[in-house]
């Protein structure tokens, strides 16, 4: 599933996304709510497949998703 496909289904006002890594922790890129920002993200990495999506309750509820590393896409696509 594409991250285009994802944001619209979350019923969360924080979401956030990291770049999941091979070797290395995963990056944060960006944290966002789905439903007031949809013009301000960018085509790439909407178009990034998600890996895993997992929920946080430590400091706010918040939905992290981690899409895949945009070298490996290109590898594999």
């Amino acid at each position: 599933m594409r991250l285009k496909e994802l944001l619209p289904i979350i019923d969360c006002s924080i979401v956030r996304v990291y770049e999941k890594r091979e070797h290395r922790i995963p990056t944060y890129i960006i944290m966002l709510n789905p439903k007031k920002n949809k013009g301000y993200i960018s085509d790439d990495l909407l178009n990034r497949e998600v890996d895993s999506i997992s929920i946080g309750y430590n400091q706010s509820y918040a939905i992290r998703i981690f899409v895949r590393e945009k070298k490996e896409e290109e590898e594999n696509g």
